[in-house]
């Protein structure tokens, strides 16, 4: 494996983003037996989360 000096991950790792999962479990009152998780990763700028803000505003 090679590593190149314009690598757009490390470069944003040293931007300051880091990666962010989420882990959503819903309430479904009709099904009690049946618990949707979603989980979602994305890199994300600390402390304002944007992409995280999208995916719990979906």
């Amino acid at each position: 494996m090679t590593c190149s000096r314009n690598d757009p991950d490390f470069e944003a790792q040293l931007g300051g983003v880091s990666l962010t999962t989420a882990e959503v479990c819903c309430h479904m009152p009709d099904a009690r037996a049946v618990r949707p998780i979603l989980v979602g990763q994305a890199q994300d700028l600390p402390p304002r989360f944007t992409k995280l803000d999208k995916l719990l505003d979906f």
